[in-house]
């Protein structure tokens, strides 16, 4: 499967997929779903579906964007690096020493090891190399007021 989604390195204009397969099973079913579960036979439907399938708009913005893909992913990394130094220079982030405690999803553990050890309130994440797509470009903040006041 692939998703479209805006935010994505190769995105539509909203939502967006596609479902790749080499089963001939699951292509039928994929296919009756994406028409409201409909099967061959005429107003019969044997699965609960929708209206699943990608307008014309859609997959013309998707081809072109997909012969630019490297040029959009490699601009994102531009782009990230630049706030990365931004951030490092200003002194207002540091880079996480430990790739796991960057990771984990407990944000009291994440801000008390900032207090404690550094007194900073953001840190960036630690990439390990040809893991990071930069479809989104994620600091974590700790909750020290608005964003203006921040930066």
């Amino acid at each position: 499967m692939f998703f479209f989604f805006p935010t994505k390195n190769l995105a539509a204009f909203g939502e967006a997929g596609l479902v790749s397969t080499s089963s001939d099973d699951i292509a039928t079913k994929i296919q009756a779903l994406r028409v409201h579960g409909s099967s061959k036979e005429k107003y019969s439907h044997e699965w609960l579906g929708g209206n699943f399938r990608m307008d014309e708009m859609q997959a013309a913005f998707l081809s072109v964007r997909l012969a630019a893909v490297d040029s959009l992913i490699a601009q994102r990394i531009k782009n990230a690096q630049l706030y990365e130094k931004a951030f490092l220079s200003s002194g207002v982030a540091i880079k996480c020493p430990d790739p796991c405690l960057c990771q984990t999803r407990q944000q009291e553990e994440k801000s008390s090891w900032l207090e404690k050890e550094w007194g900073y309130p953001i840190f960036l994440p630690n990439r390990v190399r040809g893991t990071h797509t930069f479809n989104q470009y994620v600091i974590r903040v700790k909750k020290i007021g608005t964003g203006s006041e921040i930066i």
